[in-house]
């Protein structure tokens, strides 16, 4: 239930132009097309935000839950691989600061 709340969030949130997937068991990803640092900062924290807000219930009661973000910009030498390892390392940093946060350089 937590995932497909997380995966309503996501689509609710994006553009059309926007591509949100399941990447792992418990991962995401969103390509987010013609956006800028800030932009991009400003989408990921609302998504983030939204998540916090949500509960899902569950026997009775209600769970709230966050999330651990990392956004990153493609830069001209990127490769499919190195915006992968990047996001993986700041997703990290975000688990490792105690989550419910978005890593971005």
């Amino acid at each position: 239930e937590c995932l497909r709340l997380v995966a309503n969030a996501l689509v609710a949130g994006s553009r059309s132009s926007d591509r949100v997937g399941r990447w792992s068991d418990r991962e995401f990803l969103v390509i987010l097309a013609n956006v800028d640092h800030d932009t991009l900062r400003t989408i990921a924290e609302r998504y983030r935000r939204v998540i916090a807000q949500s509960h899902v219930a569950a026997e009775g009661d209600e769970i709230s839950f966050t999330v651990s973000m990392s956004a990153v910009l493609a830069m001209p030498n990127d490769s499919i691989a190195t915006l992968l390892t990047r996001s993986g390392e700041l997703l990290g940093d975000s688990q490792r600061a105690g989550g419910n946060r978005v890593s971005m350089l």
